[in-house]
């Protein structure tokens, strides 16, 4: 990639294999009058490459960049962190984005009940009030128990809670959780 870097011209097929390489040889890219649709290719052959200034508050480069790899949503500014298209695209790539959106978004009871399709984990970026809420956790939980320990600490002294976990989940997996603490994780063998 840092043959790209000094070269006068560089043919497409060349930056291509070059920002597969390294996301940096986007900045020689970006130096030159580009069609958008280079651009793009470029950045779907290797999504890191939004961390350049020009790209990561640029939204069809975000948007892009993230339907590859929704994790790069840590480099998109923080204007486009809360930008639902951008962040629902994130998220529909892998759940883990969540953890990347704003404030907001992270509060936003459709995004946050979507991303449990992936992984129930995904509660644990969810705002302190949707994981204060039984409905959810209870839904996070129906994915992934081990969901429990992300529920906020309120509703572990609700009774209501408890008696509609016991009537959900009646293997008495959540015992475990009674037994170890809400924010250990569970030592294999115990039950």
């Amino acid at each position: 990639w840092e043959a790209a870097e000094i070269a006068t011209v560089v043919s497409a097929d060349t930056m291509a294999m070059a920002v597969d390489q390294d996301w940096r040889a986007m900045l020689r890219f970006l130096k030159d009058p580009y069609h958008e649709a280079d651009l793009l290719r470029l950045i779907r052959i290797n999504p890191d490459t939004i961390q350049a200034e020009e790209l990561y508050d640029y939204k069809p480069a975000v948007l892009a960049s993230v339907k590859v790899d929704g994790d790069c949503l840590r480099f998109a500014s923080t204007t486009l962190q809360a930008d639902k298209e951008v962040v629902q695209a994130a998220v529909d790539q892998t759940w883990t984005a969540l953890q990347y959106a704003s404030e907001q978004l992270r509060g936003n009871r459709q995004l946050v009940v979507g991303s449990f399709l992936q992984n129930g984990l995904a509660l644990q970026f969810a705002t302190e009030a949707l994981r204060s809420d039984q409905r959810i956790v209870l839904d996070a939980m129906s994915r992934d128990t081990a969901a429990f320990q992300f529920a906020a600490p309120c509703l572990h002294e609700d009774t209501r809670f408890w008696e509609a976990l016991t009537r959900r989940f009646p293997h008495a997996a959540w015992k475990r959780w009674l037994k170890h603490g809400m924010r250990h994780p569970i030592p294999k063998g115990h039950n």
